[in-house]
């Protein structure tokens, strides 16, 4: 499957390219935060989601910050982190789209 970029709704806007990229170029080490915190104790990747929600939105990638909210809701849901793994994964492959859409 070829991934299509993934683009930050204010990559229109003057000056902000620099810090979009640096936010994306921090993507990776975040998920993998994620992905550990969650391996270690669920609960308490709760408040890295949420960050993640709101630094993804902030950047203008709604649909990651859509995603991590939707994990951490399932979270505190008390969902077995098995049963989001599928999510763990989505949110890999749109920070990889993140990372093409830099160009």
């Amino acid at each position: 499957m070829e991934l299509t970029p993934l683009f930050s709704e204010l990559s229109s806007v003057d000056d902000f390219h620099v810090l979009i990229e640096s936010f994306a170029n921090s993507l990776p080490a975040k998920a993998r935060t994620i992905r550990e915190a969650i391996k270690k104790d669920p609960i308490s990747a709760a408040p890295l989601l949420h960050k993640f929600q709101g630094a993804a939105g902030g950047y203008g990638y709604p649909s990651l910050s859509r995603l991590a909210a939707a994990i951490e809701k399932k979270i505190h849901a008390g969902i077995p982190a098995v049963e989001f793994q599928n999510d763990l994964n989505e949110l890999e492959t749109l920070i990889s789209r993140v990372k093409l859409g830099l160009g």
